[in-house]
Formats: C-alpha cells, structure tokens, sequence
C-alpha cells in the first residue's frame, strides 16, 4: 500500500512531526559506526541508539547499562571509538557484549580513559555474567589507560588480540609518580589471544580476584607483562600465560600474594624458559601463600627476586633459573620443586654474577624450613655463581649438587639437611663450609659427620674488604674473618699467628662537618624550625656550633600555630542565589575548611540555587484535537521550564493538532470489465477522508524490461509471459518517444507470444523513452494493462 500525507493539513504534519521528534529517542537515525538502534539505555531512563552517545551524555556517578549487544562496524583508524575524560562512569555489560570483530591489520582502541578525574568501573549484573568487551584489532589496546585515569572492572570479560605487546589492557603512567594511571581488578576475566594486561612508567595494576589469561598462538606472551618502571601488586586470582605467567622488565616492579601464577599454558616444547615470573631486570617480591609453576617456575635473567612465607615453586624442568645476573632470595616456609632441576644457575663472567640466598631454619621440617627438591639434581650449577645456603631442606633422588665453572656455594652453619639416596656427599672446589659440620639424613634420621666431604677450616674465611669511616661509622683495613671460630685474620690462611684485635682492624669515626641551621617560623599548616647545627654529612644536630652537645633530630622542630578560626553558617539556597554549607576560614593562613576542620578548595561550600519543580506530563496531539509538551513549574517562582531545565514561555509547550494522514485501500477490485472501488482511510483515527474509483484493466502487465541500442535502431526485449496469462490477453502495445513524459509517442503493436521487438529508421545517436503493455479485446472493446517501467536507450 502507498502511503499519502494530504496536502491541505501539510503545516500540521510538520508540527506534529516536530513534537514526536522531541517525544522519543531518535531510533531511526543513522547510525555510522554502530549498530541496533536502542542498545543503550542510561541510569536516568534516556535511551540512546549508540554507546559512543551514551557516554557522550553521561554524568559523573552515573551508570550505563547495555540492553542489547552493540557492534563497532566501521571504526576510523587509528582513532579512540570512545574516550572518557574527567568523568565517573559505571558500564554495567548486562549480559551483552561491545565488540569489534575484524581480521585487517587494524589500530583500533574501543575505550581511552584520560585524566586524573577520570574512572571507569565495569560490572556485568546479570546472572551469568557473560558480557564483555571484545576485539581482534591486531595492533592496539582494547582498553588504554593514560594520564592518571583508573579502569575499575568487578566482572564480565575483557578480551583482546593485539599483536603488539599493549595487551587486552593497556596501564600508562608518566613515569614519574606512583600515584599514576590504574586498572584494579576485583573480578572478571582478562584474557587475549596475546598479551591480556600491559602496565609501564610507573602505571600501576592491582589484582585482588578475577583470571587474567594470555594466547597460545604467538611466543613471548605473558598474562602480564611489566614495562619501564611499571608497578603490579597482586593479592589474589590465578595469572595464565602461554608462554609466562608475568613477565618484568626495566625495573618493572612485581609484588604477589595469595594467588597462583602459571606459565606455559601452551605447552610449547620450544618455549625453553616459558616460566610463571619471568625476570630481565625488574624486582619480584613473592607470598606468602604463592603458587608458581610454569616449564621453568621462576626464571630471572636480571634483577631480584625474594620468596617467602607458605610459598611454592614448581617447575617442569626447572624450580628456578638463574642466568646472567640474577639474584633469588628464598626464605621460610618455601618449598621449591623441580622435576629435574631443583635450581639451575649459569651465572655471567662478570661482576655480579647470578645469586642464590637461601635463608632457612634450622629446625628440619619442612613447613618451617626452606625446601629445594630435584628429581635429578638439587642444584645444577654452572659458570660464574654466588650461592649462600644458610640452612634449608634439600633434596634429590641423586645429586645434590652438580658443579662446574667459577661460582662458590657458601654453608656458613654447622648443621646441613639432606635428604638423598646417595650415601655421600661428594667433595667439590666450589663448596665451602665448616670444618666440623654435620649433615642430617633424613633417610635413617642418624646424625654424623659429612662422610666424604673434606673441608678445611680455611676455607670459612671471609675476606672483608677496607672501608674508609665516616662521621657516623668506623671504618676498617682489609683483612679475614672466620665465621666459624669468630676471629680476624691478617691474611687468608687460618693460623694462629695471623690472628689480629678488632682494635688492629679498625679505623676511627671522623669529625663532623658542622653547618649552622637558621630558624624557620611556625605556620598554621607547617612546622617550624629551631635553630640549631647540623652535620651536613651525617645530618646529626647539636645545640653547640662545636658538635659537643647531640640532640635528638626531632627535637628542633617547632609546633604549627592554632588556626584562627571564622565560622560561616549554612543557608539554604533560593530559585536564584546560591547557598552554602557550613565553612570555616583561617585568617592566618587563608585556607578554608568544612564543618569537620578538613581543608576544602574555595567554593567547595556552594551549594548551587535550584528551582522547587513540578512536573506536567505531555499529551500527545490527535488527528483533530491540540496536544502539549512536557513541561516544569517552579513552586517558589512561579516560571516554567522545559526537560533540559531552560526556561519557557507560558503556553510554549502547546503543539497543534497532527492533521490526517491517509492511504488509499481498495474495498472491490477492478475487473476486466469492470471498475472497482477504493477509500482514503486516516492510518491514526481511521476516518474515510476520501473515495474513489479503480479503473478496470487488463492485468497482465510487463514487469522485467530490457532495451538493446543499435545502429539507427533499438530492440526492446520483454520476460515472456506464462501459457496461462496468455490465454487471458492478446498481445503487446509498444511505445517510444524522444520526451521524457513520454508525449509525442509513436506506437508498434507485437504478438503475445514475442518476447521482444525491433524498432528501426531511427535517427542515430539520439536517446528514446520506451514502455510496453499488454492488451485484450472483448465485446468490440480493447483494454489495456498499465505501462511497464520507461527504459532509456541511445542508438548508435
């Protein structure tokens, strides 16, 4: 049916339209780069067609809530799809997802937070929790986090698929400030076919729960990867890489407790250091209460690890490895279990070299102690190593200790626990501990002396390098020290005559360098300074200029002055002045202050003027009866605003009636020999604006047409027409012109059983309009079908 608006009623029908426009969302606009028209509704109950305008519109506090999945189809390249800038925002998924889905080598970024005042919290509040924020672009964060801002996500699903190491979530700080960009993870899942969360210059991750988890369909892709001073406290959640589980670089920084921490989820035979913490150069502090397990469970490279407190390290191959300059401190209740390496050492020819401090206890049990398990060997050491094994628990199904290169194992204490099937522990020049230490057994639980294993009592002298002394500290000449009978030595051999004092070794404090210190006055909101001297080298203070009379460093610290206090009541605001909450102001020191005494910022007491509004409902025009606007009164003022809360003039929210729309619909169809009957209906109040008549004719017309151009001359080619129809008409009527409207026509008439028609003696090069109907004859009479579509041709 064909829709016809009335003429006459025209001006109506544009106000009308007006009114609606303001009514209801606009569903039926274009929408360039999403999708569904109504996917976002707002937390005040406005509905918007794209996400983009749902946050465009958004106010601080408020919360955005999917109600239909919303797919990002046409992005424009390297450009944010939505930025947030000093604003408090909810988006809370509800089930659906916003997604980006495409396999070109596109850089997309879906959200970009920026700005210190800027948050973003994700949640998903339906029951299954299955929302998300999803893209493949290959070479951009998911979600990046710049310029203090902070992501907040509680649950639902943050997946990405960048090729580059941005991650699912991208974390950058400026590198300066701890107190820097944030994504804090309170549930949920962040994962990504490669690296799920990136965080560098000082951007800081916080992980209390959730699963973080990377691909397995490109090497070097840790669940976290930690950048350039980036910072990454976890307290709880499990960490999946396929290669490592985090991964620290550039004094990156790691601290980790309560969680687990699992590498090579992709099980990649040719992943050789595919570990749970990878370390090149940042610092790892690790439990208690850490799970950690990987093909290597920990693997550093550079930079400190130290591990502590009801901890566990496991590794396929190797517990731990430490290569190059890596240093791994392991305290109690660690247990450390290799399936063939226990620790694995290559350390670097230089200086540092790789090192191992193990700080155990000395009772032997396992839950106290420090435990290192090796199903081949316990420790597998080789090059330049320092190893310091001050008790522990250690065992291995053969070996204990397999070493090579320049390294040295140090065991200052008397007691060593082992737990082996070797009967002895074999002798080494890298091994060095105390003449009469014991070994424990713990096979047959005997104790005795370390059969096999000869160690002179040289060999526990310590070499203690000079140290110039200070104003603070003595200083000392070089010289040995044995740490089993605690006495000095003049030089390396352990002998009676190379026996020296303490008094023989060192060397006395040197005198302060005394610098006076002025005094500074007290203000209301900073202490003051007595004054007094100070050493500028120890930073010691005296009461004397000659350095005679020490006195504590906090005692030459003033007090601040009492704040003197004016008290600003509170008042209400009116339609049109402001109010105030209750302030205080220091005619000190100028600050001001709330009811509380907390220093507040000028004009964070305003409490802005508001108008007491009532709200009119609006009421939709008829076809023939006038309609109104929603709109406010003011109580107190007696104006009138509109939904936007500007104000209106009276009676401004009037709309005219909308006028009748009609359509035509046939009541009799027409037959051949006969007319049928129709009526203009109103498609709003059904009211029969109209009637008419419907002209009978031959219903058998022409509907695919095609023209061929040739030279003077065109042929014009019709879809036959069924046996059937053909019974019921007689042929084809033809007709061509040189105008548009088809006047001046010329006609040709062609069998019904032609399909098509060649038209000659034409001028050449000239354009023609051309029709084709059908036509019957009964009773003497000829009726025709009405005109096919006008073709246009140009002859040759």
């Amino acid at each position: 049916m064909k829709r016809i608006k009335i003429l006459g009623i025209a001006a109506i029908l544009l106000s009308a339209c007006a009114f609606f426009a303001a009514q209801a969302p606009d569903v039926y606009a274009d929408v360039p780069e999403g999708s569904e028209a109504a996917a976002i509704v707002k937390s005040t109950g406005e509905e918007f067609a794209t996400l983009p305008e749902a946050f465009e519109a958004a106010a601080s506090t408020d919360t955005i809530t999917m109600l239909n999945d919303y797919e990002v189809t046409n992005p424009r390249i390297d450009e944010n799809h939505i930025s947030l800038s000093n604003k408090t925002i909810t988006l809370d998924l509800n089930g659906h997802s916003y997604r980006y889905e495409n396999s070109s080598n596109q850089r997309v970024t879906l959200l970009r937070l920026t700005g210190s005042g800027t948050q973003l919290t994700v949640k998903d509040s339906s029951a299954e929790q299955n929302g998300s924020i999803y893209s493949t672009a290959r070479e951009s964060a998911v979600i990046a986090i710049n310029s203090q801002a902070r992501l907040v996500l509680y649950s639902g699903t943050i997946h990405g698929n960048c090729y580059g190491f941005s991650g699912s979530v991208a974390v950058y700080g400026d590198g300066y400030s701890s107190s820097n960009s944030s994504f804090t993870v309170y549930g949920g899942t962040v994962e990504s076919g490669r690296v799920a969360i990136c965080a560098e210059k000082k951007g800081t991750v916080r992980i209390y729960k959730g699963t973080i988890t990377s691909g397995t369909d490109m090497r070097s892709t840790p669940a976290i990867w930690i950048k350039n001073d980036g910072i990454v406290n976890i307290s709880g959640g499990q960490i999946i890489g396929s290669e490592h589980g985090v991964s620290i670089e550039k004094k990156g920084t790691l601290t980790a407790r309560n969680c687990s921490i699992t590498g090579d989820s992709a099980e990649d035979a040719n992943r050789l250091y595919a570990s749970g913490i990878y370390n090149e150069g940042g610092s790892a502090t690790i439990g208690p209460n850490c799970q950690i397990s990987g093909r290597e469970g920990l693997c550093s490279t550079a930079g400190t690890m130290t591990i502590s407190g009801d901890s566990t390290i496991y590794g396929k191959t190797n517990a731990i490895d430490i290569n190059g300059t890596g240093s791994v401190t392991l305290n109690p209740k660690t247990t450390v279990e290799g399936a063939v390496t226990g620790v694995h050492m290559r350390g670097s020819s230089g200086s540092p070299t790789a090192t191992l401090t193990v700080n155990g206890n000395d009772d032997f049990t396992s839950n106290n102690d420090v435990t290192i398990k090796g199903g081949q060997t316990a420790f597998d050491l080789e090059g330049n190593y320092d190893v310091d094994l001050n008790n522990g628990r250690y065992q291995s199904e053969s070996k204990i200790f397999a070493t090579s290169g320049n390294g040295t194992v140090d065991v200052p204490s008397a007691l060593f626990n082992i737990e082996t099937a070797a009967t002895e522990i074999e002798e080494s020049e890298n091994i060095t501990g105390p003449e009469n230490m014991e070994v424990v057994y713990l096979n047959d639980s005997s104790y005795g002396p370390a059969q096999g294993w000869y160690l002179a009592a040289s060999q526990n002298m310590k070499q203690v390098p000079a140290k110039a002394p200070t104003c603070d500290a003595e200083g000392n000449i070089e010289h040995y020290f044995c740490e089993t009978c605690k006495r000095y030595f003049s030089s390396a051999e352990h002998s009676d005559a190379n026996v020296i004092t303490y008094e023989d070794i060192a060397i006395g404090k040197v005198p302060h360098e005394i610098v006076k210190v002025d005094a500074v006055a007290s203000t209301c909101t900073s202490m003051g300074i007595m004054e007094h001297y100070e050493c500028k080298n120890c930073h010691a203070c005296f009461s004397d200029a000659d350095g005679q009379n020490q006195i504590p460093e906090g005692s030459v610290l003033l007090p601040p002055n009492v704040h003197n206090w004016t008290k600003t009541d509170a008042t209400e605001p009116t339609c049109t002045e402001d109010g105030n909450y209750e302030y205080w102001t220091c005619s000190t020191c100028g600050q001001f202050f709330d009811k509380d005494r907390q220093v507040i910022s000028e004009g964070d007491w305003i409490i802005p003027a508001r108008h007491n509004l009532t709200r009119t409902d609006g009421v939709p025009p008829t076809c023939t009866e006038p309609g109104s606007s929603e709109y406010w009164t003011c109580s107190e003022c007696g104006k009138f605003f509109d939904r936007n809360n500007n104000e209106i003039e009276e009676n401004s929210w009037e709309l005219p009636a909308a006028g009748h729309e009609g359509e035509w619909i046939i009541t009799e169809e027409a037959g051949l020999l006969k007319d049928g009957t129709k009526v203009l209906q109103c498609i709003h109040c059904q009211e029969i604006l109209e009637t008419g008549i419907v002209d009978g004719y031959a219903n058998y017309y022409v509907k695919s047409l095609k023209v061929v151009k040739g030279k003077k001359c065109f042929t014009v080619k019709w879809k036959k027409q069924s046996k059937k129809n053909r019974k019921k008409f007689n042929g084809y009527e033809i007709r061509y012109s040189l105008n548009a409207d088809m006047s001046e026509a010329k006609t040709v008439k062609a069998s019904k059983t032609s399909r098509s028609k060649k038209i000659k003696r034409l001028a050449k090069k000239t354009r023609y309009y051309v029709q084709v109907r059908t036509y019957t004859k009964a009773n003497d009479t000829t009726y025709y079908s009405r005109w096919s579509v006008i073709k246009t041709v140009k002859t040759k």
